[in-house]
């Protein structure tokens, strides 16, 4: 079963990467951040079902998304701070959670790709500058135990700020 949702999320990916394709940086028509929500998404799964890593799918996903991104020249280094002006200004409803999806999927995103070709580039995404807005802003985004996808691992400390990350009680 995970591994359909698996294959599921990697097709919708794989949309997004046709989009990347066809030129532009990536950021101008939100296929970056699209390919990082779906990257989220991967993570989810492969946290729950790590087996799932070893999949010709996912390993196929990884390859395509490693030659898209290098031959369209796509700086991945932009996000973070792209994210930052996405998130400075009035929070109204439901950016605590957002902010939290994309740095999840910033951290999946690291985190599956360190081992390819990327790895020096993957390397070179400083995240400081979103953890420092987290860090800033954490009283204005508590989520409830409830709120937490319970796939996320406890490492991914943003979703739990201000408190310390906590396993769900049964």
């Amino acid at each position: 079963m995970r591994a359909e949702a698996l294959t599921q999320i990697l097709e919708g990916a794989r949309r997004k990467l046709d989009v990347l394709r066809q030129g532009g940086d990536g950021y101008e028509n939100g296929a970056v951040a699209e390919l990082m929500a779906d990257t989220y998404q991967v993570g989810k799964v492969l946290t729950t079902s790590p087996e799932l890593r070893s999949e010709i799918a996912l390993q196929r996903f990884l390859n395509e998304t490693v030659s898209v991104l290098e031959k369209q020249g796509v700086d991945l280094t932009f996000f973070p701070l792209n994210v930052l002006h996405q998130f400075e200004g009035i929070w109204e409803a439901n950016e605590w959670e957002q902010l939290c999806v994309i740095r999840s999927g910033l951290q999946f995103f690291i985190e599956l790709f360190q081992e390819t070709v990327l790895a020096e580039h993957v390397a070179s995404i400083d995240t400081s500058a979103i953890d420092g807005l987290i860090r800033e802003r954490g009283s204005e985004g508590y989520l409830s135990d409830d709120q937490i996808p319970p796939e996320l691992p406890l490492s991914h400390w943003w979703w739990w700020y201000p408190e310390p990350p906590r396993r769900r009680q049964a």
